[in-house]
């Protein structure tokens, strides 16, 4: 299997996106998910500019923010 048809295999990161959400019920839901000790290794909000991606721009566009965030980091 592939995200585009074209050879480019599933990440094996997982990736959540979250939309129509509160903030209080996201804070509720990613303090669940820590309690629970559930990975998600990208989280999103769903906004105007990330509304058209499809998973696999929406996975590189978060993959490459944080290789931004880890350099800047060091």
């Amino acid at each position: 299997e592939n995200l585009s048809g074209k050879g480019m295999p599933y990440p094996a990161e997982s990736l959540m996106v979250m939309c129509d959400v509160t903030e209080k019920q996201m804070n509720r839901l990613l303090m669940e998910l820590r309690r629970r000790e559930i990975r998600i290794d990208y989280k999103a909000v769903l906004t105007d500019t990330n509304c058209t991606w499809n998973v696999r721009q929406m996975y590189l566009e978060m993959a490459r923010e944080r290789a931004m965030y880890l350099r800047m980091k060091k």
